[in-house]
This record gives C-alpha cells, sequence and structure tokens, in this order.
C-alpha cells in the first residue's frame, strides 16, 4: 500500500502518525524507482512525461498535506 494509503487508513484507526516532509515529487520518484525495475524503458518514459504534469502544480506540496481538493483543482487546471 503506498504511503498515503496507509496513513488514510491508520488516521482513520485513529492510530498516531508521525508527520513527514516528504513531497509529492519525492514520493513519484520512489514510486518509479520501485516500478522501473519491472517495466521498458518506452514505458518508464511515457510515466515520466506524464508525471511531469502532476509535479508542476502538487510536485513541491507535502505528500502528507495533500487534499482531496488539491488534487481537483489541479485536474480542473489541467
Amino acid at each position: 500500500m503506498p504511503q498515503s494509503g496507509r496513513i488514510t487508513h491508520r488516521r482513520g484507526e485513529r492510530a498516531f502518525v508521525p508527520p513527514s516532509k516528504i513531497t509529492v515529487d519525492e514520493w513519484l520518484d520512489q514510486w518509479l524507482a520501485m516500478k522501473a525495475e519491472d517495466l521498458e524503458e518506452a514505458t518508464i518514459y511515457s510515466y515520466r512525461i506524464t508525471l511531469d504534469r502532476v509535479r508542476g502544480r502538487l510536485g513541491q506540496a507535502r505528500l502528507q498535506g495533500l487534499t482531496e481538493e488539491d488534487v481537483e483543482q489541479w485536474m480542473q487546471w489541467g
């Protein structure tokens, strides 16, 4: 489960979730590095191009602070 899914689940359980300063950019880098092991170079390139649109508006946002409204605004912008 990606980090953001674990956080939401743990918050639902009322468990303490330690603050994290990881940004959307950093998380995407980690995710892509993990996925790259199983992907062809052309697919990785396609993912990078697609993710650049996310990075442009949301990349510097803290992943833990990202809201549904942030994503909806990005979708309307894009």
